[in-house]
């Protein structure tokens, strides 16, 4: 009677684990702050993205006209496929925090795909992608995930540049270089890591 007791007990808490562990894998956090933050966009882009980091850097002003990712018609079933398709895993539900207590976003307006708190998120009213955007609350561990195929995928596909205008990178990344997008990850790695 013991023994079944005691592995009932086990199954219960090993039951309770895995699951607690599965609703965090499923859950993604979007905090109002990181919101295109680290930006993808055509590289179309690419004298606005300097302006935009020269501006982060000397408070100078934007002096080229963005091309929105938007007039791109990038269709979000097309670009969930894409994310799919190098075994990124789509989150099933978004924490948004903001003013206020975190809350589970109940629209389908913003996607994420990622693993390890690190998600490659979009956005658009319809079903036309409207902005991209690299997120990670796990910089530490990025290198282990599939994060930097997504980011090449959209390269390749699209022809995208990340734009990252936080003051640890202000950095272009050409998202064709797997090279230069391991780089990029490798030094918040090394940030998060010190």
């Amino acid at each position: 009677m013991a023994k079944s007791l005691i592995k009932a007990i086990l199954v219960l808490f090993t039951f309770g684990c895995s699951n607690r562990k599965t609703d965090e894998q499923s859950t993604m956090l979007f905090w109002e702050d990181d919101y295109q933050m680290v930006e993808i966009m055509s590289i179309d882009n690419l004298h606005f993205a300097k302006s935009a980091i020269r501006e982060n850097q000397n408070n100078d002003t934007i002096e080229h006209e963005q091309i929105q990712t938007q007039e791109l018609g990038i269709l979000k079933t097309e670009l969930s496929s894409l994310l799919e398709s190098v075994n990124l895993v789509k989150y099933e539900r978004i924490s948004y925090a903001g003013i206020g207590e975190p809350r589970i976003l109940e629209n389908p307006k913003t996607t994420a795909y990622g693993s390890n708190s690190t998600a490659i998120f979009f956005d658009g009213d319809e079903d036309i992608v409207e902005h991209i955007w690299l997120s990670s609350h796990n910089w530490k561990e990025v290198n282990d995930t599939k994060i930097a195929d997504g980011l090449k995928a959209l390269g390749d596909h699209y022809n995208m540049i990340l734009v990252d205008t936080y003051p640890i990178q202000n950095k272009i990344v050409n998202l064709k270089d797997m090279a230069a997008i391991h780089e990029y990850l490798d030094r918040y790695v090394e940030r998060f890591n010190e």
